[in-house]
């Protein structure tokens, strides 16, 4: 009967250890809110933007290089459910989101100006391709000969005369 007196109380004492581990975990998870992550692109390098709840500024940064963005927007700036609206050098780009506390736009992210006449940064046209190497003539050298010039402008070079075999 002693034996099953000390494995009783060891489980006992197990299960009372295991729950205020537990409840301590829950507890410090509640202690530290997760922010929520803002991010987007298609913007002019230096544009800044600005996250709003009401008229109070919870967010703000600027444009990157590439014209990318990010900004972490702390729980103690807003709760789960408050509206975040953003604006753009200032004016108002007509987007929002439901601040979730450790939660983030998928991906591209979240796209200001495109609605509201605020101007986006175009990407740049791609370079020109070019132009086609002119067909090669029957009997034409397969490599390119360079270096003629004729008054400083480029002419083609002469081939080497070849001598036919001799055949006897």
């Amino acid at each position: 009967m002693p034996h099953f007196r000390s494995v009783f109380v060891t489980a006992v004492v197990l299960i009372v250890a295991g729950a205020a581990f537990a409840l301590d975990a829950r507890g410090a998870a509640a202690e530290a809110p997760l922010p929520y992550v803002a991010y987007g692109g298609g913007l002019t390098r230096g544009q800044v933007v600005e996250a709003l709840v009401g008229d109070r500024t919870v967010g703000h940064t600027t444009a990157d290089n590439a014209g990318h963005w990010k900004m972490v927007i702390e729980a103690r700036d807003a709760v789960n459910g408050d509206t975040i609206t953003f604006t753009l050098d200032g004016a108002p780009t007509g987007k929002s989101v439901q601040f979730q506390g450790g939660l983030f736009p998928l991906p591209p992210g979240i796209v200001l100006g495109a609605s509201s006449g605020v101007p986006v940064a175009t990407p740049p046209a791609a370079p020109a391709r070019p132009a086609a190497a002119p067909p090669a003539r029957p009997g034409a050298s397969p490599r390119p000969q360079t270096g003629c010039t004729r008054a400083g402008r480029p002419i083609p070079c002469a081939r080497p005369a070849t001598k036919a075999p001799v055949h006897s």
